[in-house]
């Protein structure tokens, strides 16, 4: 598509916008005043060392000059943007633009996964029925986990606002028994996540959300399978990949 010849509105546009009359325009340039009328009318065109002298004169270049200036669409939410931030001090606009650029900034962050292994769900509820230790990868942002020696899957929302189902804790093994901790228990076939009180003959399974009654377990049973699998340290929400 041929682009149409804007060169005599062009000119007395940038004249407008700089405030400038046609006696301006020739003394720059060592032109009459007539000489630039013309070339507004369209009755002549400059040569190309004037068109050039325009350009510097305008602080343009000259395809511009002869073309006019390229129309940007913008959406709306754009348009309104720029209308508030006109509004706007010159600090007030620095401060907009300044946390204009952290955003930009944060988009551009780089963030570094780590696989972690992760084994069956641990119930924050009654209770999960396990099979044979699946293990499956899992992914967090975080550097700085607590050192472990298992990582497995909540299931269940019994220990919230503190553990989210789906979210992974890290469990230590042979740690020491303190009341109040949350330990990984193994029960009759079952896993649990718990705040533990370790009595003198049972272990009192806590849960945090207060919908839940507390599940009391005999210490020493020749019915049941028991093992405290180790103490929680740490605990992480995955992230999608």
């Amino acid at each position: 598509m041929v682009e149409k010849n804007k060169l005599p509105i062009m000119i007395d546009t940038f004249r407008k916008e700089q405030d400038m009359t046609l006696e301006d325009i020739g003394k720059k340039i060592n032109k009459s005043k007539s000489a630039i009328s013309r070339w507004i009318k369209g009755d002549r065109s400059p040569m190309i060392e004037d068109l050039e002298r325009l350009a510097d004169i305008f602080q343009t270049d000259i395809h511009t000059l002869l073309y006019g200036k390229k129309t940007v669409t913008v959406s709306k939410t754009t348009a309104e943007l720029i209308k508030v931030v006109k509004q706007l001090s010159d600090k007030e606009q620095k401060k907009t633009l300044d946390f204009i650029d952290n955003l930009i900034a944060q988009r551009t962050i780089t963030i570094t996964l780590h696989p972690i292994n992760v084994v069956e769900a641990l119930a924050a509820g009654v209770g999960y029925n396990y099979g044979n230790n699946d293990t499956i990868t899992l992914y967090t942002d975080r550097d700085d986990l607590k050192p472990y020696d298992v990582a497995s899957a909540v299931s269940g929302d019994s220990m919230e606002p503190l553990l989210h189902n789906h979210d992974v804790v890290l469990i230590k093994k042979n740690s020491d028994f303190i009341n109040g901790e949350i330990y990984a228990i193994d029960y009759d076939g079952k896993s649990y996540v718990k705040k533990v009180y370790f009595e003198k003959d049972t272990l009192v399974l806590v849960s945090l959300n207060e919908k839940y009654d507390n599940i009391i377990i005999p210490r020493h049973s020749d019915d049941a399978y028991l093992n405290i699998v180790g103490r929680v340290v740490d605990w992480f929400t995955p992230v999608q990949v």
